[in-house]
C-alpha cells in the first residue's frame, strides 16, 4: 500500500501531461511486483510492464487478474518495444540501480510518441536521512565493514534528474519534483 501512494502520484502526473490514460499506451520499467502497472490498467490503459527478475514478473502476473498487462522479463537498457510506441513510460524506484542508467533513459526516451512523458522514481541517497545514516554507519561499524561508496551519485536530487534525462533527450516538466 505504501508504494501505491508513490504510483497513484506518478499516474496523476502523467495524466497533468497527456491527459486521461485510459486507452493510453503505457510501459512500466523495472516493473517489480506490478503497483503501477496494476493501478494504471484499473485506469483503463494499455499496459506492457517489463522487470529484469522472473519472480517480479511471475508475481505481477498472480496479481493482474481481471486486467490486461503485457508483462515480460527483460533488461531496462534494452527495451523490447518499438520505437514510438508509447504515450507515457514509468520507472519508480527501479532505473536509479541501473547499471547503465543513460542507456535506460535513452531507452524510455526511445520508446515515447512525440508528446509523451516518462516518470522516473528513485530514493533519496541515505547521506540526506541523518538517522538512517546513522544507523547504517553503527551497523556497519558493529560489523566492522566500511560502507562502499556508490559508483556514481543516485538519483536523489532535481539536478541529477535533469542532467541525466536532458542527455537523453527528454525536455524538462514543470511537474518535476522529488518525493
Amino acid at each position: 500500500p505504501h508504494f501505491e501512494t508513490f504510483a497513484n502520484a506518478a499516474l496523476d502526473d502523467a495524466a497533468a501531461e497527456v491527459g486521461d490514460l485510459a486507452g493510453k499506451d503505457i510501459v512500466d520499467v523495472a516493473a517489480g511486483p506490478g503497483t503501477l502497472s496494476l493501478l494504471a490498467a484499473q485506469r483503463g490503459a494499455q499496459v506492457r510492464a517489463l522487470d529484469f527478475s522472473p519472480s517480479m514478473i511471475e508475481s505481477l502476473q498472480q496479481r493482474a487478474k481481471g486486467v490486461s498487462i503485457d508483462a515480460v522479463v527483460g533488461d531496462g537498457q534494452a527495451l523490447p518495444w518499438p520505437d514510438q510506441s508509447a504515450d507515457a513510460a514509468f520507472s519508480m524506484f527501479g532505473l536509479m540501480f541501473f547499471p547503465d542508467r543513460d542507456k535506460g533513459f535513452r531507452e524510455l526516451h526511445r520508446v515515447l510518441r512525440p508528446g509523451g512523458v516518462a516518470v522516473v522514481s528513485s530514493w533519496i541517497e541515505v547521506k540526506e536521512v541523518p538517522l538512517l545514516r546513522d544507523a547504517l554507519v553503527t551497523l556497519n561499524t558493529a560489523m566492522k565493514q566500511p560502507a562502499p561508496a556508490p559508483p556514481r551519485p543516485g538519483l536523489s536530487l532535481p539536478d541529477d534528474y535533469t542532467r541525466e534525462m536532458a542527455a537523453a533527450g527528454f525536455r524538462y516538466s514543470s511537474l518535476g519534483r522529488t518525493a
